[in-house]
């Protein structure tokens, strides 16, 4: 019973933070955030206490990985060793993280060729609409975030994110850094990361970013009945003529290129920039005797009590507090390292609510691939994506804060 309480207290206050973080408060759609929290409660219980939904949730990881493993062909014709993560030189970020982005917007791009991702949109993203009284767009953006990552998922609806609505690209991007893709799932359980909690975590990821960003940047258009209809000029050649399947091969690998460099050029940018920072910031503590003052340590400080609040004892807050700031500082996969190193300090509830606190790609780092991917996709849009990009890594690691939150209330 104090597990229940204390879970929905954390829930009331991380939604009262997001809720007080409102651009306009009076266009709140009160039904979307509603629904919204409670898909996340049933999710979760469907696949953190039901078999079946952990098996269903599995396969389709399973499947996920599959096309990711018949990219990584092509990038080892290419690039050879480099490609390998496991060879001399070890992982080269670019080429097996970015890189593979060239094969998938070929293949999102041949799949709209053949308007099955039109159909997709329409189905998918059409349902979650109606239910949730969300745009098609940013509804089946949710849905690709349970089993791609960030970068695909924005791929996979490419061709209407210059159209929709601020709100809407709000959601993508918030629903990105939120989510955990089915690939990455299978590198975090490498590290001893229970696979049962990840896989929880990937499918509550979904409508937990689509609620939240509701909360701060509600829908102030009116949605289209027709917004998932096709769109005209992504199957035109560059000579006007109808599309054939090797302009999209070939249109969809220049456009991954293209996004690879973007989300390249500046996450090589923000990286430096924070490292630089902490040196700055090395610098002014030592003069205090604080040599070794930090952005991960200050942020250790700052989560402590969100960590209390989401229902992390407070004798174990502080180090829960310091793995949430190396999360949003460094990333996930460093963040999992850690907790793996001190999981034996947890309790089992604490384990489970931190795996599903750090399960979301929301860090700076990532900030600067979404940053990437969207300026790539839609530059005419620029000033309105550089502006939200903050406010949406604050937001998606608070749909993080919740779920684990919500999870810690099944431990009764």
């Amino acid at each position: 019973m104090i597990s229940i309480l204390w879970g929905l207290l954390g829930c009331a206050i991380i939604v009262g933070i997001t809720y007080l973080m409102s651009e306009n408060k009076k266009a709140i759609n009160l039904k979307t955030v509603t629904i919204g929290f409670l898909l996340q409660v049933i999710l979760g219980f469907i696949v953190f206490k039901w078999s079946i939904g952990i098996s269903f949730i599995q396969f389709i990881s399973n499947g996920v990985d599959a096309i990711m493993t018949a990219g990584r062909e092509g990038l080892q014709f290419v690039f050879g060793e480099l490609a390998n993560p496991n060879g001399v030189v070890g992982s080269v970020f670019i080429i097996n993280v970015l890189t593979i982005m060239v094969f998938l917007t070929a293949l999102i791009a041949i799949l709209y060729h053949f308007k099955i991702m039109q159909f997709f949109v329409r189905i998918v993203g059409g349902f979650i609409s109606k239910f949730m009284k969300t745009g098609y767009v940013e509804s089946t953006n949710a849905v690709t975030n349970m089993f791609l990552g960030m970068t695909q998922s924005a791929i996979s609806v490419k061709p209407y994110i210059s159209q929709i609505s601020r709100s809407q690209i709000f959601a993508i991007m918030v629903g990105g850094l939120a989510s955990v893709s089915g690939a990455v799932l299978f590198g975090l359980v490498a590290l001893g990361v229970p696979v049962d909690y990840l896989l929880s975590a990937a499918i509550m990821s979904a409508p937990a970013g689509l609620m939240m960003a509701k909360l701060v940047i509600p829908e102030t258009k009116e949605l289209s009945e027709s917004e998932w209809k096709e769109i005209d000029n992504f199957n035109a050649s560059a000579t006007g003529e109808k599309s054939t399947f090797m302009d999209a091969v070939i249109d969809g690998s220049r456009d991954g290129v293209s996004l690879t460099v973007n989300a390249a050029m500046v996450l090589i940018s923000i990286i430096g920039l924070v490292a630089l920072l902490d040196i700055m910031l090395g610098g002014i503590g030592s003069i205090f005797g604080m040599s070794n003052l930090s952005l991960n340590l200050i942020f250790s400080y700052i989560f402590s009590p969100l960590a209390l609040i989401i229902g992390i004892p407070w004798n174990e807050a502080l180090l829960a507090g310091s793995l949430l700031g190396e999360k949003m500082i460094l990333n996930e996969f460093v963040a999992f390292t850690s907790f793996a190193e001190v999981m034996g300090q947890f309790s089992d509830k604490s384990v489970a609510v931190m795996t599903f606190a750090l399960a979301g790609f929301a860090n700076i780092g990532s900030i600067g691939i979404i940053l990437g991917i969207m300026l790539g996709i839609a530059p005419k849009r620029k000033h309105e994506i550089q502006g939200m990009a903050f406010k949406s890594l604050i937001v998606a690691t608070l749909a993080n804060l919740l779920n684990g939150a919500i999870v810690g209330m099944f431990f009764f």
